[in-house]
């Protein structure tokens, strides 16, 4: 019986600690092996050890990641700087009530904590893994604050005031080895309220400062967005974090290993992370890309230039590519309202259509041009000043730094007055002197001349009306739109119909169209284009294409036909009709412009869609008819728009009478899937970046 009784504890004892193994919480003395893993109590997280290969090496680290997802995902590495060879490394609670990963005589500490040595470890729904005092409760050590490559919603980022600590995010060092990488984001400890990006030790990208609702540079983090950002500030601490919008989904901020702080979420559909936003995208994005007193520009090469009265720092390392060292000043300033240069004072240079640079300085008590002027005159280090009517005065101190050259339409474009030596002015020929004396010549010779110039211009002008143009740069006339509208229309007809083999290109945009001197429409770029077998529909895991030109079964579900095409050219049809770009549409009533075009055609106002320059519509109902196709062609069911041979048929005969469309797909704004289904989302995409899969070759 003694014997029997024995067997019975001992059966009972080992099944208690196997249970207790399986649950969300480590108890003193209990062992986490490579073999066993603990689960937190809603099934969210997993935490365990995962292997990683290098070379002949194994190396071995406790992480998290997460339960429910298919692809393992990590989150979080615990010895990311200190890998264990092989498999047999262990989890466990020391007798200190210290957190530890031992491996023979090797002891690695999670936490360095002072207790009675009564404590347990438990991993949260959240993916928090915590270790608290058993008797008190009290919390002791958490993983939230060491936080590896990934910020999960509830995490921070950014500083604790009162304990010196920082919240920073690392970048793994390769897709396989989580190691410390070269790229981090953390919160500004000069206090300026912006998050950079840095590579080693150099700022790479900013999002800009905390405007109450959004960072200055991430205006598309506002309330369509799939998080829900929050910044804090106060004696104590300063922070970045967010929640999801909708808690049934699985999303998460990581920053990558190219350098990019991507936002993700999981479609369960498709089996695969989504990645729906992303910075920096593009050269002028990256920190300081052109150094102080430079200007990048996004589209000629080279990317930077120095302002006028400046040059290159160093002009070996400029002509060679790396830009980051900047541009100094040919003159050094005179300093104070007594300081001339002969009898000139220094003087202000207008810059305009630019991208402001980084840290002004405010002046609130500023309230006139003539005085902001004023006070960065009479403030030795003053470089720069801007007046705005909204925003006042802001002056900036010594460099300029991240100044980009915009385009002359671009609605972001602003103005300042760069201080320069009153040389660089003598230079250009622009002492008041020379001035009165070249004004007198003017005087004197334009009565002359005028009359000559103004009728050579007009008679060239003329010539030119008859040959081509009633066309401006970025003007295009109601009937070359029109041919372009059907020529395009033409083309896919003869993809999906009349071709050899039927093709769906997949990344209909503007950029993807292609005029030549006629101004003939050629559709171009078949690199994400495939070739369709059926009527049907197809499915792909790889969802490639350009956010806000994706047709929502594709850009959801990952499911393609012929109709994705459809629905592209209707969001193209929409931009040419109103001469506004779809993914930058911005309206205080309407989140894109199919929702704009979509609240104007239900209240009758269909027309007020047309791009106001457009003067030769033939008639109002010429261009609604237009307007029509084009929602026809954006409704949410595939099986509702109609196919290219039916927008053809609408476009060249006035006697198909086109049908009622139906509400277009994402005029709602961005919402986010079910529990169940990832069919629910709406993405109001604000990139014309397209969206691929990278892949070594």
């Amino acid at each position: 019986m003694t014997n029997f009784a024995h067997s019975v504890f001992f059966l009972i004892f080992s099944f208690s600690v196997f249970a207790n193994s399986l649950t969300d919480t480590i108890l003193q003395g209990q062992l986490v092996r490579a073999s066993t893993t603990i689960t937190s109590s809603g099934d969210e997280f997993e935490l365990g050890f995962f292997i990683r290969s290098e070379y002949s090496t194994i190396n071995s680290y406790l992480g998290v990641w997460y339960k429910r997802v298919s692809v393992q995902t990590v989150v979080w590495v615990a010895n990311r700087d200190y890998p264990f060879a092989g498999s047999s490394a262990v989890l466990t609670i020391a007798v200190d009530g210290n957190l530890v990963i031992k491996q023979g005589r090797i002891t690695y500490m999670l936490s360095n904590i002072s207790s009675s040595g009564n404590t347990s470890a438990t991993l949260m729904d959240s993916g928090n893994l915590v270790l608290v005092d058993t008797r008190s409760g009290d919390l002791l050590w958490q993983s939230f604050d060491y936080p590896s490559d990934t910020l999960l919603p509830g995490m921070k980022l950014g500083h604790d005031k009162r304990n010196g600590k920082t919240w920073s995010l690392l970048a793994w060092k390769s897709k396989e080895d989580p190691g410390p990488g070269g790229f981090s984001i953390a919160l500004d400890p000069q206090g300026t309220n912006q998050f950079f990006i840095l590579k080693g030790f150099q700022k790479y990208w900013t999002g800009g400062t905390w405007k109450g609702q959004i960072f200055a540079l991430i205006p598309e983090m506002g309330e369509n967005f799939v998080f829900k950002c929050t910044y804090i500030s106060n004696e104590n601490e300063s922070y970045f974090t967010y929640s999801m919008r909708n808690p049934s989904v699985t999303g998460r901020l990581v920053m990558d290993i190219s350098g990019q702080i991507q936002a993700l979420i999981w479609v369960e559909t498709i089996g695969e992370w989504n990645l729906f936003w992303d910075q920096p995208r593009e050269q002028c994005d990256v920190y300081a890309y052109c150094g102080a007193f430079g200007s990048c520009y996004q589209n000629p090469i080279p990317f930077c230039q120095c302002f006028r009265g400046f040059q290159p720092k160093s002009i070996g390392n400029w002509n060679a590519g790396n830009t980051s060292g900047g541009c100094v000043r040919k003159t050094p300033l005179q300093c104070g309202n007594d300081s001339e240069v002969n009898g000139q004072k220094d003087q202000f240079l207008w810059i305009s259509k630019v991208g402001l640079p980084d840290n002004p300085i405010v002046l609130s008590q500023v309230r006139s041009v003539g005085d902001c002027e004023s006070a960065c005159f009479t403030n030795c280090p003053c470089s720069a000043y801007n007046y705005d009517g909204n925003d006042g005065c802001s002056i900036w101190h010594e460099e300029l730094l991240n100044v980009e050259q915009l385009i002359d339409d671009d609605p972001e474009g602003r103005d300042f007055y760069l201080r320069l030596a009153a040389s660089e002015f003598l230079r250009e020929g622009k002492d008041p002197r020379i001035k009165r004396r070249k004004w007198i010549i003017l005087a004197l010779a334009v009565p002359t001349t005028l009359l000559v110039t103004v009728g050579f211009f007009y008679c060239l002008w003329r010539q030119k009306s008859r040959n081509k143009d009633p066309m401006k740069y970025g003007i295009l006339s109601w009937e070359l739109r029109v041919n372009i509208i059907e020529g395009i229309a033409q083309g896919l007809l003869y993809l999906h119909q009349y071709s050899r083999l039927r093709i769906i290109h997949r990344d209909l945009k503007p950029s993807n169209i292609l005029l030549d001197e006629d101004m003939n429409p050629k559709i171009s770029d078949f690199g994400m284009a495939r070739i369709f077998g059926g009527n049907g529909s197809q499915a792909t895991n790889r969802i490639v294409g350009t956010y806000g030109y994706m047709s929502p079964k594709y850009a959801l579900d990952g499911l393609f036909s012929i109709k994705s095409d459809v629905f592209s050219f209707g969001v193209l049809l929409l931009e040419i009709l109103s001469g506004k770009r779809s993914t930058r549409f911005y309206s205080s009533n309407s989140v894109n412009l199919l929702g704009y075009a979509w609240d104007l055609w239900k209240s009758g106002r269909g027309e007020g869609i047309k791009d106001p320059i457009l003067q030769d519509i033939p008639s109002t109902n010429t261009l609604l008819r237009y307007v029509n196709i084009a929602l026809l062609c954006v409704q949410e069911s595939a099986a509702d728009r109609p196919t290219m041979s039916n927008v053809v048929s609408m476009l060249s005969n006035e006697l198909v009478l086109p049908a009622s469309p139906k509400q277009p797909a994402f005029s709602n704004g961005r919402s986010v899937p079910d529990q169940n289904s990832a069919k629910q989302l709406k993405i109001c995409s604000i990139t014309d970046e397209t969206v691929s899969i990278l892949e070594g070759r």
